[in-house]
């Protein structure tokens, strides 16, 4: 009987965390329009399909032509570099894949983060809506560029501490 306890308990656990996100997203289809520069990255974002899980596509324009289209990927707030060569997406929502995204102007992407309490830190983190990593109220974005290459992204995490987006323990970009 001891040995059942803990183990109920950790059912009922889960079983009622698996039950706090509750959602349904009102078919939609909508284009958010970024401007940096001569650069404009266009957010697509359909809800037809699928209510509970958005489509996200990525345009990239220059001088108003089209650059890149990058299917899945999506973002709650961009961020450029000051030259507006680079950009970083970033995301503390579950219905979006990645935490952040790293690309350039042409579309390549630098780097992409999933979702992953393994390799992201979160202050906040349900079973799917909310996965709270930066600090997206006072991010305070910071690209390092030298002679044109992108060396490392660093903004404020939600914790109240800098992360680096590009580096790992002991690996250089």
């Amino acid at each position: 009987m001891k040995r059942l306890l803990p183990a109920a308990v950790l059912i009922l656990a889960t079983a009622s965390a698996a039950t706090a996100d509750k959602w349904k997203l009102d078919p939609e289809v909508k284009d958010t329009d970024y401007k940096f520069g001569e650069a404009k990255i266009m957010l697509h974002y359909d809800t037809t399909k699928d209510q509970y899980f958005p489509e996200y596509t990525l345009r990239i324009f220059q001088k108003d032509k089209p650059a890149a289209e990058l299917a899945g990927v999506g973002f709650e707030h961009v961020y450029a570099s000051p030259d507006n060569a680079f950009f970083v997406g970033v995301s503390n929502r579950g219905l979006i894949k990645d935490a952040y995204v790293i690309f350039d102007r042409q579309g390549k992407i630098l780097k992409r983060q999933p979702h992953d309490p393994k390799k992201v830190s979160y202050k906040s983190f349900s079973v799917t809506l909310i996965r709270e990593w930066c600090d997206v109220k006072k991010p305070d974005v910071k690209f390092d560029v030298a002679g044109g290459v992108l060396r490392d992204v660093t903004i404020n995490g939600a914790d109240g501490k800098r992360v680096s987006l590009m580096e790992k323990v002991g690996e250089k970009p």
